[in-house]
């Protein structure tokens, strides 16, 4: 960990220290998660950690890029979700951490979905904060909720297969769009 730890000595965000296999892919595969997220607002990679557990981790979206972004699910057992509430956020299991490469200002998200949140509608919470992987610093990420059907995250009603015309078939959708917007999922 000298490595991470002589790139990252302190800083005012909160930080994300993840171990786990050396190789992380699209394949969910066992880790561990630290969050240093002192009350002084000042942390370093050796202060204790506010929260620590087992997660499932994998490479998250559709595109390659040098720095990459994941998804996290807390764990009380291998492959056993387990809601947990991190950072603030209403207690859930499944998180991302974006990298956010293609926008080096790490503007674009957090301002559009906090503009989109002030306006009364539902957008994921997240937070800035400072990432290391098996010892490695990644840099600044952005942690935050998974878009999902959830009565924290998008309140939706569930549709079952019955629910084909009428009255049953209003509610929320939640769309994907991966790629280059060819794939509608």
């Amino acid at each position: 960990m000298s490595n991470a730890f002589a790139q990252l000595t302190s800083t005012n965000l909160p930080i994300l220290i993840i171990n786990g296999p050396s190789t992380i892919s699209t394949t969910q595969v066992q880790g561990t998660l630290s969050i240093i997220d002192n009350v002084s607002g000042v942390n370093t990679p050796t202060d204790p950690p506010a929260f620590a557990g087992m997660i499932g981790i994998n490479l998250r979206g559709n595109t390659t890029y040098p720095k990459s972004s994941y998804s996290i699910e807390t764990w009380s057992t291998p492959t056993v979700s387990l809601d947990t509430a991190i950072l603030g956020f209403p207690s859930e299991n499944d998180w991302v951490l974006l990298s956010s490469y293609e926008d080096r200002s790490l503007l674009r998200n957090v301002l559009s979905l906090r503009s989109h949140d002030k306006m009364g509608r539902y957008a994921p919470r997240l937070k800035y904060c400072e990432v290391i992987i098996n010892a490695q610093y990644m840099g600044i990420y952005t942690f935050g909720e998974k878009i999902k059907r959830d009565s924290n995250r998008v309140y939706i009603s569930n549709l079952n297969t019955t629910d084909n015309a009428g009255p049953e078939l209003t509610g929320g959708y939640i769309i994907r769009i991966d790629g280059n917007g060819d794939s509608w999922t």
